[in-house]
C-alpha cells in the first residue's frame, strides 16, 4: 500500500544505479510486414500479466512477419528470439524488496532524461503513481529520434500523456487495454479501513485521470473481453466503435494435460500476480481454512506475496503457513505441471478483465473454480458445464464449490474436459499438423480428415494450394484389432513428446458409404420448389420436387449459397428459356431451372466428378434431355435468357467477360458464393456489361448479388 513514508536504500555496495540490459535488435519484417514499436511500462514475465502478454504476443506477431521491438521499463522483459528490445529505464522506485526508497544521487544524473527522473520522484513523494506518465514521456523521446524505423506504435496499458504526444508527432498508435483500473480503484477504496488508508488510495490511483484522456482520444483500441468493452465505455467513456475485442490465449502445446503428472490429493491451486484485495487472496485463504477442518487440503500460491502484506497477515491469522507454499519465478512449462498436480484450481478475484489463469487451467484439464467478478463467466462458461461459479468475496461459496470437485471424482474429470473443449483447446495448430499427418500415416491409419475446430472459413486458396485452418482438429481411423496404447506411445515419441491433447473412440459399426443419408432431409425454396433426398418420399407431392443424390460434389442446397440461389430461381418466371448454371456442382440448380419451366439448361464445370453428378441428378428427375452438360472450353456460343453462378468471387470476377458473351440482352444473373465484404469488387468488374442491383444475404455474412444484362 502507498506510504508517505519513504526507505533509504538498504543495499550494500557502489552507490550506482543496477546495469541496464543492452537493446537487442529486432527480426526485420517479411514482405508486407509491419515495423512495430511495442511499449509495455513494466515487464515482469514471471507476475503479472503485463509481462506474460508482451512475450506471447510480439512472439506470434513475429511469426506472422511483422518485426517487433519491445520498448519497456523495469522489470525488464523476456523476449524470444527475433523479437527485439530497447530498455527504457525509470529510477524503479516500486522494485522488490525496497519499493518507495530514495534512489542514489547518480541514479537520477544517469537517467534519461533528468527533468523527468525528478518529476518521478517527486510524484512517488506524494503517494502517486508516476510510471505510466513519465514511461511514455521517455519513450516518446526515444521513438522521436527512430520515426523511420516503425510503421505502428502499440501500447499496451501505459495510456501516458507521452502516447497523446506520439499520436501529435503523427504515429500511428493501436492501444491494448485490458480492463478499466478505475475498477481496480474502486475495490481498493471499498476494502480501505480507516480515512487514512482511503486518502492513499486515491492519491496512487491519481494517473487515473490522465488515462481516462488519453483513451477517449485513441482513435483504436484493443480490449480481451467484451464485459471489458462495456466496462471501459461506462466507466472511462470510450466510444464502443473504436474498440475491439481479442481474447487472450495460451500455448497449447504448454499448458496442456500430462499424461506424466498426477494430481496430489486435496491440493488446490491459485496463480495471483500481486497482493491486492482485487485478487481476492484473502477470500481463498478462509475458504481454505474451513475446508481444512472437514479435509485434508493444501494450496499452491503462484506468485509472492508481500512479506508484511495482507496476504502474509491472513495466512498468519488463520494459522495456514503449514498447508501453504508460495512459488514464484518458475517457467511456463513448470507453471503447467503445478496444474497438473492439483485438483483444482481457483481464480477467487472480485474482477478480472479476462483471466490469463483460467484459460491456462481450462488448457490443462484442471476443473476450475471462479467467482463471477467481471469477464469470469465470459471465460468460464456456464456454471456446472464447464466449470463452477461462485459470487466474489464469499469464502463460504468458495468453500462449498472447492469440497464438492474434490469429493467427486467424476465432476472433476468431467469439468476438466469440457473446459478443454470449451476453448478449443483439443486441436492442432497449422504449423503442427502436417508433422502429425505424416506420423499418422507411419503408424497405419487407414484414413486421415482435419476439420476446421475455430469457425474460420478459408475463401479462394490460390490455385494448386491445401491451406489449412489455423485450428484444426485430426482425426485418424484405425482398425478394431489396432493395439491403441502402442500407436499413442509411437506418436508422443515420434512427435518428441508433443502428441496433442486426444480422445479415443470405439465406432458402431454401420453401413458407413450411407450413414450420411441421415444428415439430409426435404427442404422447401420460395413457393413453389422442395429439394428431396432420392431416398425419401416427397411431403408434398403436388409440389415441384426436384429429387437430389449429391454422390462427390457440391450442391445439396443446405449451403446458404445455394439456398439463396434456388429462391432467386423460385422468383423467376423461367417459362421456356435457356438457363446457363456455370459451376454446375451436382447440377441443382439447372435441375430446378428446368422443373420451373426452363427450355434447356447448359451446365459447366471444371470437375469430371461434377458433371458425372449432374447427369445422374438430371436422369434422376426426368430432365436429361433437356440439358448439356461439359468443361468450360467445350461450351457452345448460346444465348441465356437466365444465368446464375454459384463459384468463390475470385473465380467470378475473371469470368465477367466469358459470362457477359453466354446472356442476351436483359437476361437474368445471379452471382453467389461470395460475402459482403467482396460485393463493391464484384460489381466494379462486371460493370461494364451488367446492372447488379440487387443484393440479399443469408446466415451473416453470405451474399447473392443480382441484375440485367446491359444491351449488347
Amino acid at each position: 500500500m502507498p506510504s508517505l513514508l519513504f526507505r533509504r536504500n538498504q543495499e550494500k555496495g557502489p552507490k550506482s544505479p543496477p546495469p541496464v540490459p543492452e537493446r537487442i535488435v529486432p527480426r526485420p519484417a517479411e514482405p508486407g510486414g509491419l515495423r512495430i514499436a511495442f511499449l509495455v511500462y513494466r515487464g515482469n514475465p514471471r507476475c503479472g500479466g503485463q509481462g506474460v502478454y508482451t512475450r506471447h504476443l510480439t512472439r506470434e506477431l513475429v511469426a506472422l512477419g511483422h518485426s517487433v521491438e519491445v520498448f519497456a521499463g523495469q522489470p525488464w522483459p523476456e523476449v524470444d528470439e527475433g523479437v527485439g528490445f530497447t530498455p527504457v529505464p525509470s529510477l524503479d522506485l516500486y522494485r522488490d524488496p525496497d519499493p518507495f526508497r530514495v534512489p542514489y544521487p547518480a541514479e537520477f544524473l544517469s537517467s534519461y532524461p533528468t527533468s523527468v527522473a525528478a518529476l518521478e520522484f517527486a510524484v512517488m513523494c506524494t503517494a502517486g503513481f508516476p510510471e505510466p506518465w513519465t514511461f511514455s514521456l521517455r519513450a516518446r523521446r526515444m521513438l522521436a529520434a527512430r520515426r523511420h524505423e516503425f510503421d505502428l506504435v502499440h501500447d499496451n496499458q501505459c495510456l501516458g500523456y507521452g502516447i497523446q504526444g506520439m499520436m501529435a508527432d503523427g504515429w500511428p498508435v493501436l492501444e491494448t487495454l485490458h480492463h478499466p483500473i478505475t475498477v481496480d480503484r474502486q475495490l481498493a477504496l471499498s476494502h480501505a479501513t480507516n480515512p487514512w488508508q482511503q486518502f492513499s488510495q486515491r492519491r496512487w490511483f491519481g494517473f487515473l485521470r490522465m488515462q481516462v484522456k488519453v483513451a477517449r482520444s485513441l482513435p483504436a483500441i484493443i480490449t480481451v473481453s467484451e464485459s471489458s468493452k462495456r466496462d471501459i465505455t461506462a466507466q472511462m467513456g470510450v466510444a464502443t466503435d473504436r474498440m475491439t475485442v481479442v481474447p487472450v490465449g495460451v500455448d497449447h502445446t504448454v499448458f496442456r494435460p500430462r499424461e506424466d503428472v498426477t494430481p496430489v490429493p486435496g491440493r488446490i491451486m491459485v496463480t495471483s500476480s500481486s497482493d491486492v484485495p482485487m485478487k481476492g487472496l484473502v477470500p481463498l485463504l478462509e475458504a481454505v481454512a474451513k475446508l481444512r477442518t472437514e479435509r485434508d487440503v493444501e494450496l499452491v500460491v503462484i506468485g509472492n506475496p508481500r512479506p508484511d502484506g495482507r496476504v502474509a497477515r491472513a495466512i498468519e491469522r488463520l494459522d495456514l503457513a503449514p498447508i501453504v507454499r508460495c512459488v514464484t519465478g518458475i517457467s511456463d512449462d513448470e507453471l503447467a505441471r503445478n496444474y497438473g498436480q492439483a485438483q483444482v484450481a481457483v481464480v477467487p478475484s472480485l474482477y478480472e478483465g479476462f483471466s490469463l489463469p483460467a484459460i491456462e487451467a481450462m488448457a490443462c484439464g484442471v476443473p476450475l473454480v471462479a467467482t463471477t467478478g467481471g469477464a469470469l463467466p465470459e471465460v468460464v462458461g456456464t456454471d456446472g458445464e464447464t466449470g463452477l461459479l461462485v459470487p466474489p468475496d464469499d469464502p463460504g461459496a468458495l468453500a462449498q464449490a472447492i469440497g464438492r470437485l474434490l469429493d467427486d471424482a467424476d465432476l472433476r474429470a468431467r469439468l476438466g474436459a469440457a473446459g478443454r473443449d470449451f476453448h478449443n483447446f483439443n486441436v492442432v495448430y497449422r504449423a503442427d499438423a502436417d508433422r502429425i499427418e505424416e506420423a499418422l500415416e507411419l503408424v497405419g491409419a487407414g484414413a486421415i480428415m482435419m476439420e476446421d475446430a475455430a469457425d474460420q472459413p478459408l475463401f479462394e486458396p490460390p490455385l494448386g494450394t491445401t491451406p489449412l485452418w489455423d485450428a484444426t482438429c485430426i482425426v485418424a481411423l484405425f482398425t478394431i484389432d489396432s493395439d491403441i496404447d502402442a500407436i499413442l506411445e509411437f506418436l508422443n515419441d515420434h512427435l518428441d513428446g508433443g502428441l496433442p491433447s486426444h480422445r479415443v473412440e470405439i465406432l458402431e459399426d454401420q453401413v458407413w458409404e450411407r450413414a450420411w443419408m441421415d444428415h439430409y432431409h426435404p427442404m422447401c425454396f420460395g413457393e413453389r420448389l422442395w429439394i428431396v433426398p432420392s431416398w425419401t418420399p416427397p411431403p408434398k407431392p403436388d409440389a415441384i420436387n426436384l429429387l437430389l443424390d449429391p454422390g462427390l460434389a457440391f450442391g445439396t442446397g443446405t449451403h446458404p449459397t445455394t439456398a439463396l440461389c434456388l429462391e432467386w430461381l423460385d422468383g423467376l418466371d423461367l417459362q421456356d428459356q435457356i438457363v446457363v448454371d456455370y459451376g454446375c456442382g451436382s447440377g441443382i440448380l439447372a435441375i430446378a431451372a428446368l422443373l420451373l419451366g426452363a427450355k434447356h439448361a447448359y451446365c459447366v464445370d471444371t470437375d469430371p466428378q461434377a458433371l458425372l453428378a449432374t447427369k445422374d441428378n438430371a436422369a434422376r428427375n426426368g430432365v436429361a434431355d433437356k440439358m448439356t452438360v461439359c468443361f468450360p472450353h467445350d461450351m457452345p456460343a448460346i444465348k441465356a435468357q437466365t444465368l446464375v453462378a454459384n463459384i468463390l468471387a475470385g473465380p467470378l470476377a475473371e469470368l465477367a467477360p466469358t459470362l457477359a458473351d453466354l446472356c442476351q440482352s436483359n437476361a437474368n444473373i445471379a452471382l453467389s458464393g461470395i460475402i459482403d465484404s467482396q460485393v463493391e469488387e464484384l460489381k466494379e468488374a462486371y460493370q461494364p456489361w451488367f446492372v447488379l442491383d440487387t443484393l440479399q444475404t443469408k446466415e451473416e455474412n453470405w451474399c447473392r448479388l443480382s441484375g440485367k444484362r446491359l444491351a449488347n
